[in-house]
Order: structure tokens, then C-alpha cells, then sequence
């Protein structure tokens, strides 16, 4: 609590946070609702230095289910990285795996080995580890920056509305609010949502989905996405905040094709991997254009690519991600009857009838994201921020 406090206390003389962690450019002139937002994204991806190469993260903001935002674990991770490199090197490229659920009750150690310091390139490995097991693990890498070749064939989206022009996701949770057909319950978790504080905004291009009648859409879908309030001006800090954000809508994108919601409960979703390839330096504090689209699912299992474009149509950032989509068989009593309640009847695992989902269907409720589970784990599987 005493951490949380002096996070959020500005100095003006200085246009400093208090705390460790990074400056404020102009404090005096941000909103104090924007250096709110500004002090939370610093916070989520606080860490606390235990030992040399080893840090704890902790859970900032309470997700509406007992699993850690999957976002949130690659952009702690990846912070505990960049302290065991030099300022001189970033970040161009990461891979992690999600081994299992993340309990948001207790901190996340981060182990962090130096695989490999070069001229050019160095190699860090991290491990998350709750109660003395592995629950995340992620290989990234650093690289000196260094002028070469250029080329890109990856095309910004074309006639997509400016971001000023479209609704945020919390307009478009509270519009929901006004549907008639949303039950109670789920009335109830809206509003408690709308009560968490969220320091990223999320403008989707594309339509809401209709939650109580989905249809079969496209696989893909755009969204305009990017930090509230002005960040610090550190490249490696703007990364690290990217790589927080990638992971809201990825999974939600795997859906679209087959015309189903997260407030399917027979759906059993969650994030498996998660990769990250850096090309430009960018601000996560200015508009970025996240794309993104499907270009499989089997067995279960679901590919996703996202491309993420600057305002002037720059390629900055590339996301690979593989999620589980797998749908549970019907579940009949003696008599017959269907046990599997439709969304917003009071029941077991009742939030897994929340209509969260991400990406589009995402922004059309809350910004959510994937929790960190396994295959195996047949408990809810959205933690919405």
C-alpha cells in the first residue's frame, strides 16, 4: 500500500513519480486522471529487486477471475530482462510459453539467466515461478541499434477511420449496459468493470459482435490501441508497455470464423505461446494500429499473427500466438436434459458466462485478456482487466 502511495504522489518541482520507477515528462500539465493511468501502467510493471538476476512482480490490478493477465506476465518478464542488459541494447525479438495458470493472490519471482552478452546481440532467459514451480518462461533477445537494409511489403490496412472517430471499449461496455437482453449477472460483473481503472485505450474498427447471436465473421479483425497520458521518453519502457498490450485480443481473433464468444460455455480458451518481433522504434503512448488475423485452427488449437502499424503506416512490431480453442462436449443429465446454462444463468463457474472476450468482441465489453492457464485447466480462462 505504502508502495502504491508514493507511485502515485507527484512531485512538481521535479516532474517526477516518487518511487523507482521512471519520470514524468510535463507532470504539471498531464489531467490527474491521466497521471493516474500513467502511475498504474508503471506499477503493473513494477518489479522489486531481490537478488542479482532474480525479481517479484505482483498483481495490480484484481482480475475479475483467479488467473493473471497473460499480458502482464510477458511485460514483467520482459522488464526483468532488460535490467540484466545494457541501455544501449533493445529488445527485437521474444518467445514465451504460458505452462501454467498464474495465481493473482501471489507475487511472480523472475529468474533471469544470461545466456549470451555479444558485440551485437545478448540473449537473456527468464522464468516465472509461483510456489516453487515454473508457471512462464520466455527466451529474449537484445541487439545494439544499427542502421542496414530496409524493406517492407506489409501494408497499413487502408480506409480505416481515425481512432478520434470511433468509440472506446468503455463507451461501447457501457452501451452494453443498455441491452435489455444482458442478465443481471452479468449486468453486475459490467459494472464492477467499469470501476477498474484501465491504462490503455483500446478503439476497435470493426462492428461489435451481437453476444447473444455471433455470427461467422472473417478472420480478422483491426483495432486502434495505445497508453493513456504521456509516457517516459526510455525506448525500452515503450516496448515493454507493447508487449503488455499485445496479448488482449489475440485469442479473441481465433473466434471469429466459427461465429463463437467467450460467453460460450463450453468454450475452453487461453493463450499457449506468445512472440514478439521488433522492428522501429515507436511510442505506446501515440495511436498504433494493431492487425491482426487467423490463418488456422485444429486439433484444438488456433493461429493468430498481428501486425502493428504506427500512424504513418510504419511496421513497428510483428505477434505470433498460438491459443487453445477447445470446445468441450455437451454435458446431459439421466433425463437428457442440456446441463450446459446458457449465458448469464446463475450456475457453477459462473463468470465463464461473462461476455469477455477480447479484440472485437473484447472492446465491445471491457479491454480484456487472456489468463495465463493450461490445456488441462477446465476452470474459467478470461481475467479481465
Amino acid at each position: 500500500q505504502k508502495l502504491n502511495e508514493r507511485m502515485l504522489t507527484v512531485t512538481p518541482t521535479s516532474s517526477k513519480v516518487a518511487g523507482e520507477i521512471h519520470p514524468l515528462a510535463e507532470t504539471a500539465t498531464v489531467p490527474s486522471s491521466e497521471v493516474e493511468c500513467i502511475s498504474l501502467i508503471s506499477r503493473i510493471l513494477h518489479l522489486e529487486y531481490i537478488d542479482e538476476d532474480i525479481y517479484r512482480g505482483e498483481c495490480v490490478i484484481p482480475p475479475s477471475i483467479n488467473r493473471i493477465f497473460g499480458g502482464q506476465v510477458i511485460g514483467q518478464a520482459l522488464h526483468a530482462a532488460s535490467k540484466t542488459v545494457d541501455s544501449a541494447y533493445y529488445v527485437h525479438s521474444l518467445h514465451a510459453y504460458f505452462i501454467r495458470p498464474g495465481d493473482p493472490s501471489i507475487p511472480v519471482l523472475y529468474l533471469v539467466s544470461r545466456i549470451r552478452d555479444g558485440g551485437s546481440f545478448v540473449n537473456r532467459s527468464v522464468r516465472g515461478v509461483q510456489k516453487g514451480k515454473v508457471m512462464f518462461n520466455m527466451s529474449a533477445s537484445f541487439q545494439m541499434h544499427e542502421k542496414g537494409l530496409e524493406h517492407q511489403s506489409a501494408l497499413m490496412p487502408i480506409d480505416v477511420p481515425p481512432p478520434e472517430t470511433l468509440p472506446t471499449s468503455h463507451d461501447l461496455r457501457k452501451k452494453l449496459l443498455t441491452d435489455e437482453r444482458v442478465p443481471p449477472p452479468v449486468r453486475e460483473y459490467l459494472i464492477r468493470q467499469a470501476a477498474i481503472p484501465i491504462p490503455i485505450e483500446i478503439r476497435p474498427v470493426d462492428p461489435p459482435v451481437d453476444h447473444f447471436k455471433p455470427e461467422k465473421r472473417p478472420p480478422n479483425q483491426v483495432q486502434w490501441m495505445k497508453a493513456v497520458g504521456r509516457l517516459p521518453d526510455d525506448p525500452r519502457f515503450h516496448q515493454i508497455v507493447t508487449a503488455y498490450c499485445s496479448d488482449y485480443s489475440l485469442v479473441g481473433t481465433l473466434l471469429l470464423p466459427h461465429g463463437i464468444t467467450f460467453s460460450n460455455r463450453r468454450l475452453q480458451s487461453a493463450s499457449l505461446d506468445h512472440s514478439m518481433y521488433f522492428h522501429h522504434p515507436f511510442r505506446a503512448d501515440e495511436w498504433l494500429l494493431y492487425d491482426m488475423n487467423t490463418t488456422v485452427t485444429s486439433a484444438g488449437r488456433g493461429l493468430a499473427f498481428g501486425r502493428v502499424f504506427d500512424k504513418e503506416g510504419r511496421l513497428v512490431c510483428s505477434t505470433v500466438q498460438e491459443g487453445l480453442i477447445r470446445m468441450r462436449a455437451k454435458k446431459t443429465d439421466s433425463s437428457g436434459n442440456n446441463n450446459n446454462k446458457q449465458p448469464g444463468q446463475p450456475g457453477q463457474q459462473q463468470q465463464d458466462t461473462t461476455p469477455t472476450p477480447t479484440a472485437t468482441t473484447a472492446t465491445t465489453v471491457t479491454a480484456t485478456a487472456t489468463a495465463t492457464t493450461t490445456a488441462n485447466d477446465s476452470k474459467p480462462h478470461k481475467a479481465a482487466l
